[in-house]
């Protein structure tokens, strides 16, 4: 990029990222590979570009809406919405944007000048509650949202600790903190990001809409089933 004279660069990156700075009580990126990536991400960009390359990282939450003739990641949340019975729903929160906003964020970024920043992209926040009814919407169904309890769901993940940890696969996150982060609001402050990179307010439920119709068209599940082996069994 310096030989060819670029004079910009803008990385999506994480939102977890933007709240280990503010809650690192919560967010331990020792323990979890994908953020601690991510934050790896950053600080090689911020380094290696030094002052001949401008870096803005776009520090991205639940983003929403489709793209032509691809599908999303938001499947396995339109299977459990759809599924028989009542739907636990995780009793925190979280930011959200559409896939709009993120565009015109980076469209933004680019033609930002300024010192390297990372921007925790917001547009609207949501409990997940709120996140599941909308998707229901979509879909058409109307399921029982009962709350999730807590309890239950963190002997869950320590339970799929134990399974991954005697399998030798190590995963982006480590189940027993996401299970604490479904907890919590992990709300953030859209407003300095959207002033300096001129994004507006958007509509998370059409985004949502779209991603319900990307997803029958052209399929999609979430990364969580991604990992891999660990080194310490020789794999």
């Amino acid at each position: 990029m310096k030989t060819a004279g670029v004079s910009k660069l803008v990385i999506f990156g994480s939102y977890y990222t933007a709240i280990a700075r503010e809650r690192p009580e919560l967010i331990a990126l020792s323990r979890n590979p994908y953020p601690l990536s991510r934050q790896e991400q950053m600080d090689l960009a911020f380094s290696l570009c030094g002052d001949q390359i401008g870096v803005d990282v776009l520090e991205l939450p639940y983003i929403f809406g489709g793209a032509p003739g691809r599908g999303t990641l938001w499947g396995f949340t339109m299977d459990k919405v759809s599924a028989p019975g009542p739907v636990p729903v995780p009793t925190g929160g979280t930011a959200c944007v559409t896939a709009d906003q993120v565009a015109a964020a980076a469209a933004g970024a680019v033609e930002r000048v300024g010192p390297h920043s990372a921007w925790p992209i917001g547009g609207e926040n949501l409990s997940y509650r709120a996140i599941y009814r909308m998707f229901a919407q979509a879909l058409g169904v109307s399921p029982q949202f009962v709350t999730a309890d807590p309890a239950a769901g963190r002997a869950a993940a320590e339970a799929q600790r134990a399974r991954l940890q005697e399998a030798g696969i190590k995963t982006g996150y480590d189940p027993v903190d996401v299970a604490r982060w479904q907890e919590e609001e992990l709300y953030l402050d859209a407003a300095p990001a959207m002033k300096a990179l001129g994004y507006k307010v958007d509509d998370i439920a059409a985004a949502i809409r779209d991603t319900v119709d990307a997803t029958r068209k052209h399929g999609g599940q979430g990364p969580a089933s991604l990992g891999q082996p660990s080194s310490a069994n020789g794999q």
